[in-house]
């Protein structure tokens, strides 16, 4: 079962990786990229079309396994903002000073 929800906030969490980098190749295309993604955009929507997919599957199948994976990822929602408004977190502190 717990195999069950982290597959379940992971394929969530790399929906909105993916959906980033739509979304900044778009709306920021002149900055540098330290990567390359294989056949942009087709392949990164391929995979968000996929995983809407299987969230929804997963979501129809067992939604109680799907409501838990929810509820776990709104909880860590107080964690992140603790330490984010803390200053403790190195990375919130990279994130912020890269705003141009």
């Amino acid at each position: 079962m717990l195999s069950d929800l982290s597959v379940f906030a992971s394929v969530f969490f790399l929906m909105l990786a993916t959906s980033a980098v739509i979304y900044l190749r778009y709306r920021q295309p002149q900055r540098e990229r330290p990567y390359r993604v294989p056949w942009f955009p087709l392949l990164p929507i391929l995979f968000l079309v996929f995983s809407i997919w299987f969230i929804s599957m997963v979501t129809l199948q067992s939604p109680q396994d799907a409501a838990i994976g929810i509820a776990l990822i709104l909880l860590a929602l107080p964690v992140y903002f603790f330490f984010k408004s803390s200053g403790k977190s190195s990375l919130g502190n990279v994130a912020a000073n890269t705003d141009d």
